[in-house]
């Protein structure tokens, strides 16, 4: 065997594939160092995870916690460490604590109306208090161990004593028909005798007291009448209504005015006779708008179908882009072309928004909703992406449920870490001499299977013989028939059991690919030179068997 292993290390450097590690441990990856050469790198901590430094995979710093609940929220519990948050009870708000995140004591409801006021309705529980909608209602307190409520201001109860004029009191001990109250002092009130009639009540200004007035205004009016001073100080004249469309027109100083007919005017809305207009005719569809350098009312020209309204920072004015007029439920709004909004209609279940390269288009693959821990992705049929229970990868092994099947025709790969290749079967061995001649043969056991990895071929044989005759063959004795062509300067070799080979003084026999799809027999033994089967050492007549294995290295 350790010739064996020689052999190897020895293929190895010829083919250019970095010696084998020396030990693996249990966790360990294999990953490139550089100059075609593997290294392994040690399984990394607890809840550590893969990620690369630029030039080699590496574990993260950061550890991050192997299992979350439903609602857990993520959170840095110390330097480098990643904690999950259980989610709060309900109604309970994310709050610091001074060093992390915490879930509140208090809760608050889920919703408010406008208006409502917030009270705690019991130790660390907030409760909306709805707004009364009937006018008159006041905030009250209902007692030491109740919630507030609107009410009404009861002046039978919660007042005492004398009520003075800072909490609204008169402090009047009389009062006459007519008078009237008014603050004549801070905090203060007096009373004001009625005055005579047809005096009108008028402030006298701040910090004085409100007086009749010198002023008379009648006790009485005609509808839609206009009073005016018929004499000093005598607002009792009245000037009747005229008729629809008349005017109230000053007939000079010393007479009455009176209604007279208006004189007919004309205008449109955007004409010269408004000043603060642009002459313009009416439009369906304008709208009034202000623009210009000097702001005047202009009529705005209806868009086109499509179009909206927008300000451009200084002026009213429709959008370059068209917008449809209706959108269906889901669907999403996108530029179908320059300046134009469509509507792309929402796509079916499991559907992803890709782009066709001119605009944003559903796919036809579907993907699942949810996916399972550690399961792949992969096409369940034709454009559906599912996964499967037994179809995973958990950061460390990869879970096939069935074969990784490699094509007919190998791929081939020049990568020293690629595996490019696999097949098995089986084949037929046959024996000869390197000059076949006369010999017959015939076999009572003739079976060959074979594996190929990559470029590494191991064929199986089993050979026995009823009948072995040759009397003319020469030179050495082969196998022919093995599946792949050899490549390269060193033969491959085996270990293998025999029987029917004669050689005197020589001990031991293998196999060794020599080229092509073909083997020859090595012998050896104890102070002998190595050498080759031959004719000779395989008497014709007899019988025999030949069981082993040989591994090589194919084109």
């Amino acid at each position: 065997m350790e010739a064996l292993d020689a052999m190897l290390q020895e293929l190895y450097e010829d083919v250019g594939i970095a010696s084998p590690v020396a030990t693996v441990d249990k966790g360990d990856l294999l990953i490139g160092t550089g100059d075609s050469k593997l290294d392994t790198l040690s399984i990394g901590d607890a809840g550590q995870v893969l990620r690369s430094d630029g030039t080699l995979p590496a574990w993260s710093t950061f550890t991050i916690p192997d299992t979350f609940a439903s609602g857990d929220i993520l959170y840095a519990s110390a330097t480098n460490v990643l904690t999950a948050r259980t989610i709060g009870a309900s109604g309970t708000v994310i709050r610091s604590d001074g060093s992390v995140p915490q879930n509140s004591t208090f809760t608050i409801p889920d919703t408010y109306a406008q208006g409502d006021i917030i009270y705690g309705s019991a130790t660390n529980v907030l409760t909306a208090l709805a707004k009364n909608t009937t006018a008159t209602r006041y905030l009250a307190n209902t007692g030491t161990s109740n919630n507030p409520a609107w009410n009404q201001v009861n002046l039978a109860n919660g007042v005492t004593g004398a009520l003075d004029a800072v909490n609204g009191g008169t402090e009047q001990t009389a009062v006459a028909t007519g008078d009237l109250l008014y603050g004549s002092a801070t905090d203060a009130w007096s009373r004001l005798s009625a005055g005579l009639s047809g005096r009108w009540l008028r402030g006298g200004g701040a910090g004085t007291a409100p007086a009749w007035s010198a002023t008379v205004l009648p006790n009485s009016l005609t509808q839609y009448q206009i009073i005016y001073a018929a004499n000093t100080n005598q607002m009792d004249g009245q000037i009747a209504l005229g008729t629809s469309g008349q005017i109230l027109t000053s007939n000079g100083a010393g007479s009455v005015a009176s209604f007279q007919a208006a004189a007919t005017q004309t205008s449109a809305l955007l004409s010269t006779t408004h000043t603060d207009t642009a002459a313009s005719a009416v439009t369906r569809g304008d709208i009034i708008v202000g623009i210009g350098v000097s702001p005047a009312w202009d009529d705005l020209a209806l868009g086109a179908s499509g179009k909206m309204l927008r300000s451009d920072g200084t002026d009213l004015l429709y959008s370059t882009f068209t917008i449809p007029d209706t959108f269906a439920s889901g669907s999403m709004p996108y530029a179908s072309s320059a300046n134009v909004l469509a509507a792309l209609a929402i796509g079916t279940v499991g559907k992803i928004i890709r782009s066709d390269g001119s605009i944003p288009a559903y796919s036809t693959l579907t993907i699942p909703d949810t996916i399972s821990d550690n399961l792949i992705l992969y096409a369940t049929s034709a454009n559906v992406l599912g996964t499967n229970s037994g179809f995973s990868f958990d950061e460390t092994t990869l879970t096939i449920p069935g074969q990784i099947a490699f094509p007919a025709t190998q791929s081939a790969s020049a990568g020293a870490n690629t595996l490019d290749d696999y097949e098995e079967g089986t084949w037929t061995p046959v024996l000869t001499f390197s000059t076949p001649g006369d010999l017959s043969v015939v076999y009572s056991t003739q079976d060959g299977t074979y594996r190929k990895v990559g470029g590494l071929v191991v064929v199986q044989f089993a050979i026995a013989t009823s009948t072995f005759t040759h009397t003319t063959a020469s030179g050495s004795l082969q196998i022919t028939g093995m599946p792949f062509n050899q490549i390269g300067a060193v033969p491959g070799i085996s270990s293998m059991y025999w029987q029917g080979i004669t050689k005197a003084n020589y001990t031991q026999v293998v196999a060794r690919a020599t080229g092509g799809t073909t083997a020859d027999f090595v012998a050896s033994g104890s102070g002998q030179t190595a050498s080759l089967i031959g004719r000779s050492d395989v008497p014709t007549g007899g019988t025999g068997s030949l069981v082993g294995s040989i591994f090589y290295h194919a084109a």
